[in-house]
């Protein structure tokens, strides 16, 4: 439940600050950004949305399950837990590296749902 007041909250702060932007102006110097700039900057936000929601889409225990197997059953994940001071984000990278080379693993209503959704959002 908090989980949800947090998001609402941060969507809520989202549309706020985005319609501040627009009334002052912000989208004539976001249009100067070069193109190359700014196809890097979404698809950065789409790898990192993806890397988050992929536990949640394919795992019937989400995020803690993932972590769980993979603690369990990856010897990558025992590397990345060892390195992660040098490189952050090692340790989700080797998550979802588990995650997608185990399908065997995957729960089947939340997969399909997440498939579905994602292609439906795609176009």
């Amino acid at each position: 439940e908090e989980y949800v007041m947090l998001v609402s909250a941060y969507s809520l702060y989202i549309g706020i600050a985005s319609s501040v932007l627009a009334v002052v102006g912000f989208g004539a110097l976001a249009k100067s950004v070069p193109k190359p700039v700014r196809t890097g900057f979404k698809w950065g936000c789409a790898v990192g949305v993806l890397v988050s929601a992929l536990p949640n889409g394919l795992f019937q225990g989400g995020g803690s399950q993932l972590k769980q197997l993979a603690k369990e059953q990856s010897l990558l994940n025992a590397y990345a837990t060892k390195y992660k001071v040098y490189f952050p984000g090692i340790v989700n990278a080797a998550n979802v590296v588990f995650a997608l080379s185990r399908p065997m693993l995957w729960s089947l209503a939340p997969t399909v749902l997440f498939v579905a959704g994602g292609a439906l959002f795609l176009r």
